[in-house]
């Protein structure tokens, strides 16, 4: 059972770097899960912002 134990572990630390990065960029206010299609272009940008920054580890 570590393996899901990790698992879960992995996931919180992901989910707590997004809340970071969505709050550092300015999608505090949008759910996670709306379509991103239907999201302004500007948060579309901010978005794909957040999406690299999760990605490259920084927060």
């Amino acid at each position: 059972m570590p393996r899901q134990r990790g698992g879960l572990q992995l996931r919180e630390l992901l989910a707590s770097r997004l809340q970071k990065v969505m709050t550092s960029v300015g999608l505090t206010g949008i759910p996670l899960d709306k379509d991103p299609q239907s999201l302004s272009g500007g948060y579309k940008r901010r978005l794909a912002l957040a999406i690299q920054l999760v990605r490259l580890c920084i927060f």
